[in-house]
């Protein structure tokens, strides 16, 4: 990436997919190949849901999440969940 700082598409860690919008660029990040790697948590507070930057194809409402186990899912986009940004130092 040329940002040092940026949300993940769900190609950067799911790599490609049928049912989101892919980014012309974009591949399976190296950190993101282990599915363990998906699951984001609040230490003492178990694992959390959280937003990637990729919308839904088909409906414009609904945006890429994953869930707490580290599985794809869509969902509507009014819901509040956190996001994990990607940094690069």
């Amino acid at each position: 990436y040329a940002d040092t700082l940026w949300i993940p598409s769900a190609t950067d860690v799911f790599g490609a997919g049928n049912w989101w919008n892919e980014e012309p660029d974009s591949f399976q990040l190296e950190i993101f190949k282990r599915e363990r790697d998906h699951v984001k948590e609040h230490v003492g507070d178990g694992t959390w849901s959280w937003w990637l930057r990729s919308p839904f194809a088909s409906d414009s409402s609904r945006f890429v999440r994953v869930y707490f186990d580290g599985t794809v899912s869509s969902y509507n986009a009014s819901y509040s969940y956190g996001v994990a940004p990607g940094f690069d130092l």
